[in-house]
């Protein structure tokens, strides 16, 4: 990988609030909030993983860890793989994607830097104008 390359990329992201986002929609005074829901992937993607693994007594902590480390790569992969394909080239992104898989797993197997991702789904709709 080219030290230039990986210099060169930047993509900033800013996770908001829930109330952030409401008070980012209230402030446009354009759009009603139909619907806000709030999940934790990291708890969903164990509920999805075991039953992957299968939830068995032979399901090994492991298994699970694994399978999550691969849903969240397969995930991230789906969404991210053409920016990096496009930026740092097509013969780096299965060995990247097994890479982070890998890391994803190490990170579950230590208990103190377990985390969660929060997603927030809205639903919103074009204010009738009086």
């Amino acid at each position: 990988m080219e030290q230039e390359k990986l210099d060169s990329f930047n993509m900033p992201i800013y996770g908001p609030s829930q109330d952030e986002l409401q008070q980012l929609v209230q402030r446009s005074q354009l759009l009603d909030m139909v619907d806000i829901q709030v999940f934790d992937l990291t708890s969903d993607s164990m509920e999805k993983s075991k039953l992957e693994v299968g939830a068995t007594a032979s399901a090994t902590q492991d298994n699970v860890h694994e399978a999550i480390g691969h849903n969240n790569a397969a995930t991230l992969r789906a969404v991210m793989e053409s920016l990096f394909a496009n930026h740092f080239g097509e013969s780096i992104i299965d060995d990247l994607f097994a890479v982070y898989a890998h890391n994803v797993t190490q990170q579950l197997e230590t208990p103190e830097k377990k985390g969660g991702v929060t997603v927030i789904s809205m639903s919103l709709q074009t204010k009738v104008l009086k």
